[in-house]
């Protein structure tokens, strides 16, 4: 396996940097169980909506509280945010919607 590390990389910690591959790796694997699950042709990855790329590129382990006040943004940032970390992560992190 090889990996590219953007110039966005520069000066993350390790720790980051593992965080960011484990992200990869995650979904990674769900493209490869759509691939084995369903015969070609069939759309097997879309580029995220602006939600999903927001938590991927921007949702980090120091950050304590997300703050969401539309329901229909909320429901987009869910799935986002359960792939987004292991579960001590997404407990010590609260999605809240007002």
């Amino acid at each position: 396996m090889g990996l590219i590390v953007r110039t966005a990389g520069v000066g993350k910690s390790a720790e980051a940097l593992q965080w960011d591959l484990s992200f990869r790796l995650k979904h990674w694997e769900a493209i490869q169980k759509a691939a084995e699950s369903r015969p070609a042709p069939f759309l097997i990855h879309q580029e995220s909506n602006v939600i999903v790329r927001a938590f991927r590129d921007y949702l980090r382990q120091d950050i304590g509280e997300i703050l969401i006040d539309n329901p229909k943004v909320l429901e987009l940032a869910r799935p986002a945010y359960r792939r987004a970390g292991s579960s001590g992560f997404q407990q010590q992190n609260q999605t809240v919607h007002r």
